[in-house]
Order: structure tokens, then sequence, then C-alpha cells
């Protein structure tokens, strides 16, 4: 949607993160580290460019790669 985020370091966020670079990822899980990366958040002006830079993560381009990983297992 080309909304940035404050995320915690879990799964694979960190790259998705990096990959866009839309949004902050908080020190750890921590209350106060996720608060701290909501306010850097805030603080930032609106990224124009970030729906360009996140169009692999639409379901109409990841669909389609999903369906030929499954395709190819069966």
């Amino acid at each position: 949607s080309g909304t940035r985020v404050a995320a915690v370091p879990v799964g694979g966020i960190p790259e998705l993160l990096a990959a866009t670079s839309g949004g902050t990822l908080a020190a750890d899980s921590s209350p106060e580290a996720v608060a701290d990366a909501i306010r850097h958040e805030l603080e930032l002006a609106p990224d124009e460019d970030l729906s360009r830079r996140a169009e692999f993560l639409l379901l109409s381009n990841v669909i389609p790669r999903l369906s030929e990983i499954y395709a190819r297992s069966l």
C-alpha cells in the first residue's frame, strides 16, 4: 500500500524492510524499542516512491510466483 511501518525484527521482516526501505526496524521487541521506531516513522516526511519499491509484494505479483512453486512441487 505504500505505507511506511515500524516493525520488530522477527522472521523475514528485516529483509523486507531492507528490500523496500519502507520502514523502521525496532532494536528489539520491547515496548520502548517499538515506541522509538514508531516515533521515528512519524517524524519522517511521506515517501512518494515507496509504493513503486514495494510492488513486488502486491498479491498480483506474489500469487503467480507461488502458483509456479506449487506446480513444480507436485
